[in-house]
């Protein structure tokens, strides 16, 4: 079972340790933004693909962030761009005062 941040001051109420690791990702990408495979970003956060689009889909929900599907001119499918909020970057700081240093 995966361990949760509750604080009422955090969108939704809570965040779970994926939650935090993925916003933690973003946090250190240049404007917290990434383009980035799913299957890359699930191995970097150690989370299987199924976890990582249920994290990615409460996120959104949250408003914490946003995806950016992107194409190539020929029509091809290209990586998503992963962008944290201003609302996501707020809810990461608080989770992380709350939840102290990650191991």
């Amino acid at each position: 079972m995966t361990k949760q941040i509750i604080d009422r001051s955090l969108p939704g109420g809570r965040v779970n340790e994926t939650d935090l690791a993925l916003m933690e990702f973003l946090v250190g990408c240049e404007a917290g933004r990434a383009a980035v495979s799913r299957e890359q970003l699930s191995g970097e956060l150690g989370c299987s693909p199924a976890t990582l689009r249920s994290c990615v889909k409460r996120l959104e929900r949250k408003l914490l962030l946003e995806v950016h599907e992107r194409r190539h001119r020929n029509g091809g499918t290209l990586e998503n761009e992963y962008v944290l909020t201003e609302a996501g970057r707020d809810a990461f700081e608080l989770a992380s005062r709350v939840q102290g240093p990650r191991e």
